[in-house]
C-alpha cells in the first residue's frame, strides 16, 4: 500500500514540474538571445516588424443603361389560328422610348498587406540591451 502511495505522489510530482516547464516560452534558456551571454539576463519587450494581413470593404457604383417604353398606340386587330382554334389578339406599335443611367452600388472586399508590429520578449544581457 505504501509503495502505491508512494508511486502515486512521484507521478503527481513529475506532472507537476513537466506542467510548469512546459509554460515557459522556448527562448527562455538563460542565454541572450543576440550574443550568447549568459551574464546579466533580462527579458525584455522587443518591437518586432510584421506584416499583417488587413481586410477592407470598398464600395463602388456601376452605372447601367435602362430603356423605359413610352405609350404605344393601337394598330388594329389581328386574326390567327392554331390547334385551339380561332383567336383574335391586338397589335400595338411602339412610340417612343426613353433611356436613362441607373446606379448600382457595388461591394467588393479587398485584402491588404500593411507593415504593423508585434511585440516579443526576448532574452538580453547588458551589452545588447
Amino acid at each position: 500500500m505504501q509503495r502505491i502511495v508512494f508511486l502515486i505522489f512521484f507521478i503527481t510530482v513529475g506532472n507537476v514540474f513537466a506542467d510548469e516547464k512546459s509554460d515557459r516560452p522556448d527562448n527562455q534558456d538563460g542565454y541572450c538571445d543576440l550574443c550568447g551571454s549568459c551574464q546579466c539576463i533580462r527579458r525584455i519587450p522587443v518591437a518586432k516588424p510584421i506584416m499583417k494581413e488587413v481586410k477592407k470593404t470598398c464600395i463602388h457604383t456601376k452605372c447601367e443603361d435602362v430603356i423605359i417604353p413610352g405609350p404605344a398606340c393601337l394598330c388594329g386587330k389581328t386574326h390567327g389560328r392554331d390547334e385551339c382554334g380561332c383567336f383574335w389578339y391586338p397589335l400595338w406599335k411602339p412610340t417612343w422610348a426613353k433611356v436613362i443611367k441607373k446606379t448600382i452600388p457595388v461591394t467588393t472586399e479587398v485584402t491588404r498587406k500593411v507593415p504593423s508590429y508585434e511585440w516579443v520578449l526576448e532574452e538580453r544581457c547588458n551589452h545588447c540591451r
